[in-house]
């Protein structure tokens, strides 16, 4: 209900229906302003692929309302905004077809943000909040994280690109869902590092760092080292 009246961040573990609450909320614009557009957005074509097939099996859509929006065809894209409905696209589509006049923002009454998180720097997902927001006042985000932010720096960056006013927070002790994890049986093997695994992993460092310093010039993380990296501290 809160994402429905205020734009939101939903932080939950994975397996516990982000996916799903986001469909609801879909379905729920998408029936409520028939002449308006929807669009799901994640950040890579195979996770775009993915939340396209979940939709489709847990959805009753019309074939001719639902697409998943190519990288190439460029030519092709234009009428696509302009045939369908409810979109699925990485956000640099979206934003690239926006700043090409291929795309009408001011359609769209819903933007939803897979992996939210990301929404930092220069990234595309602030980009396009503030594509759109030149040019319309009239939608809702719905912002889909299972890794939120380790600094209060960053959560406050995704929170300022995303103009989020609600944040929905589910770790999995919490007490609500809690019932819903299953147990999990972990076992520890510990592998001991030859001389050849080490000059290896030096190796690797040594490239990884250098790809990290290009990284952070284009303000997709604040870490070159990547020793310090964690899924939750890099980017």
């Amino acid at each position: 209900q809160n994402a429905i009246y205020e734009n939101s961040l939903i932080v939950l573990p994975t397996g516990l229906g982000k996916t799903f609450i986001s469909f609801v909320v879909l379905y729920n614009f998408y029936r409520w302003f028939p002449q308006s557009k929807v669009i799901f957005m994640a950040p890579s074509k195979p996770l775009v692929q993915q939340q396209f097939n979940a939709i489709k099996n847990i959805l009753n859509l019309p074939e001719d309302e639902v697409v998943l929006m190519p990288s190439s065809k460029i030519d092709k894209r234009k009428g696509m905004w302009e045939s369908y409905r409810i979109f699925f696209a990485t956000p640099q589509i979206f934003r690239n077809d926006i700043k090409e006049g291929r795309c009408d923002p001011t359609k769209f009454v819903l933007l939803i943000f897979d992996e939210a998180h990301k929404a930092r720097g220069k990234y595309a997902y602030a980009e396009i909040v503030e594509l759109v927001s030149r040019q319309s006042s009239y939608f809702r985000i719905l912002g889909l994280t299972a890794t939120p932010e380790a600094s209060k720096k960053a959560i406050q960056d995704v929170i300022n690109n995303l103009q989020i006013a609600h944040i929905e927070y589910r770790a999995e002790e919490s007490f609500d869902v809690k019932k819903y994890i299953h147990e999990k049986v972990i076992q520890i093997h510990r592998i001991h590092k030859t001389d050849n695994i080490s000059r290896l992993e030096e190796y690797i460092f040594l490239i990884t760092g250098q790809l990290l310093k290009e990284i952070k010039t284009m303000g997709h993380t604040y870490v070159t080292d990547p020793r310090k990296m964690t899924k939750n501290l890099a980017f």
